[in-house]
């Protein structure tokens, strides 16, 4: 559907008149806010509404005042794990060398991106959570502003629009909602229209109360980018968060989020959570009886003295003429007594009837706790429940005593949660960002010169395995390699990981320890079995000493040197071979020869 064709005007028509929306907004909308109650704490209206058998008014009013967005903090820890895809030492993005256009695009998207710095911190700290709220959202490339003149080089910002604001759309465009504005006599309302060939902001004019299908449409600004595929097709710089497709019966797709089977489990926790607030009001403000006194209130009325009967003013008079109304001191209860709040009241008479009964004029009704107890427990289990559907409960398990096989078990459910998010962020999200930002900046400069703007695209390496561990897992990983005498190398290479894990806030400390235990040419060889090898002749001598005095040799290296630590490893490998070097002749036993005289004596 083309702006200013006849078919976009009438369905505008009737987005504004009739509120008309595409097929699937109200499908989208209903995902987006029930996730976003987790995802953003949003406030559930409709899961605190819902009807609880023999609840007191007054209750519901204080649980709903008293909402407190506790699956937040679930949901929030589930993202920070998801969080791992953008850990550099897990993916990689390299752009092209020796291209200007490629390290203009790296400056401005790696370390000038507006707001943010870099489009990874923007997608970690919006497109992430954003994804797992809304993923029918639309994310769009476009000018941060249009440009004054053609020599300008545009600026490309990223805007999510959530899926609320997505009004109509089709594969030749995208009409966003942006502001409605209630002036004298009219409506002005604010869109953002995308599709193959701009990008363009309109407002459209509509009086008020009246059924006129006449709109005035007018334009604010455009841009017009023209970007075309591989395939010589137009192409929209917008397109669909994405989460987990869910086919219609019309065969389109509308998506929901990675974290939906957590839903249910985490709606559940929310609604048994504003019980328990319930529960424990009641616990702390109990009912309270009290013996009740029969009300003998009177009321004149009209100048009639009404005498409250059991709860009713009565009125003398002849038949059919006597008044009677409700008795507002006892409210209807024919009994009086002193407490002011939802007292149950006994009947006095039928207390003294009761000879056997013995019991204090005032008290409070004891309530049962093993309920609550019950249903607090059954809301930290909602939570646990939820985190294991998404296979993000094994966090909640560090330090338990699991086997070997289980821990990887956990881990492997998890890894594939995250990454099909992975895959989606960086096959969808980064890829498209790239490839039209690029476009943006540099492919009229790049069409002059007849250069494929492709070019200055950077490769993009996803990651694939996620299994960051923690520093005591990482210790632990180690002795048990030690311990079952894995190969040294091996074990070589594990304590310089745990190292930069363990000293990574010390970067100079990190860097120097690293350097120790990567430069020592017999790691972890006992000495016998170094005196051994230097006996068979299967071990430098050098090496030896390199092995006994490592410390003290790179500590004389970086005081003569002190970039010692940023060469390259052959280098720092050669200059302690020269200190060894000079230690074996220096240790060497002199054998004085002594001067033979002309006899040979």
């Amino acid at each position: 559907m083309i702006y200013g064709s006849t078919e976009f005007n009438d369905t505008l028509i009737r987005i504004i008149r009739e509120e008309y929306r595409h097929p699937y907004y109200q499908k989208a909308c209903e995902l987006a806010k029930a996730m976003s109650v987790h995802v953003y704490g949003e406030k559930p209206v409709e899961l605190l509404n819902r009807v609880r058998p023999g609840e007191d008014e007054a209750i519901q009013k204080y649980r709903l005042e008293n909402y407190e967005p506790t699956t937040k903090a679930p949901c929030g820890k589930a993202i920070k794990i998801v969080s791992k895809i953008f850990n550099p030492n897990l993916s990689s993005i390299l752009f092209p060398k020796d291209n200007p256009n490629a390290e203009k695009l790296r400056l401005y998207t790696m370390e000038y991106f507006p707001v943010y710095n870099s489009l990874t911190v923007y997608n970690k700290d919006v497109t992430l959570k954003k994804m797992i709220a809304d993923a029918n959202a639309l994310m769009v490339i476009k000018p941060q502003r249009r440009p004054s003149n053609d020599a300008e080089r545009v600026k490309p910002i990223v805007v999510i629009y959530g899926c609320e604001s997505l009004w109509n759309w089709d594969y030749e465009h995208y009409l966003v909602f942006i502001s409605k504005e209630d002036k004298a006599g009219e409506i002005i309302y604010t869109f953002e229209y995308l599709d193959n060939v701009q990008v363009l902001k309109f407002t459209a004019r509509a009086p008020k109360n009246t059924k006129d299908i006449e709109l005035e449409v007018l334009e604010d600004q455009s841009y017009v980018h023209n970007f075309i595929g591989k395939d010589g097709e137009k192409e929209i710089p917008a397109w669909k968060l994405r989460g987990n497709s869910v086919p219609l019966p019309d065969g389109e797709i509308v998506y929901e989020s990675y974290f939906a089977d957590a839903q249910a489990h985490w709606n559940l926790s929310i609604i048994h959570e504003s019980d328990l607030l319930g529960a424990f009001i009641k616990h702390m403000n109990p009912q309270r009886f009290v013996i009740g006194e029969e009300c003998s209130h009177t009321k004149i009325h009209e100048g009639i003295t009404l005498r409250c009967h059991g709860g009713i003013l009565r009125g003398g008079g002849l038949a059919g003429t006597g008044f009677t109304m409700q008795c507002d001191n006892c409210n209807g209860t024919g009994k009086v007594s002193s407490s002011p709040y939802e007292d149950h009241i006994i009947n006095k008479q039928k207390l003294e009837e009761m000879t056997n009964l013995t019991m204090d004029p005032v008290g409070y009704v004891k309530v049962p706790i093993d309920a609550t107890k019950f249903l607090s427990e059954r809301v930290d289990q909602m939570v646990i429940k939820g985190n294991a559907a998404i296979n993000m409960d094994i966090e909640d398990k560090v330090g338990e005593n699991q086997s070997g096989i289980a821990k990887v078990y956990d881990r492997s459910a998890q890894n594939n949660t995250i990454y099909d998010i992975g895959v989606t962020m960086y096959d969808v999200h980064f890829m498209n960002q790239f490839y039209f930002i690029n476009k943006y900046m540099n492919g009229t400069e790049d069409s002059s010169a007849s250069k494929n703007t492709d070019n200055n695209l950077p490769q993009i390496n996803k990651p694939t395995s996620f299994n960051i561990e923690s520093i005591s897992e990482m210790l632990a990983g180690l002795k048990e390699a030690s311990d079952a005498k894995v190969d040294r190398n091996v074990q070589q290479a594990k304590e310089i990981a745990y190292l930069s894990r363990d000293m990574e806030t010390n970067p100079g400390l990190k860097t120097y320890y690293i350097a120790i235990i990567d430069l020592d040419p017999l790691y972890r060889m006992s000495q016998d079995e170094i005196d051994l090898n230097i006996a068979k002749g299967l071990v430098y001598k050098h090496d030896a000493v390199i092995h006994s005095n490592l410390k003290p040799f790179v500590d004389r290296a970086i005081a003569e040197n002190p970039n010692f630590l940023d060469e390259d490893k052959p280098a720092k490998l050669e200059k302690l071979k020269e200190y060894a070097e000079e230690l074996i002749v220096s240790e060497e036993p002199k054998i004085e020869v002594p001067i033979m005289d002309e006899f040979g004596t």
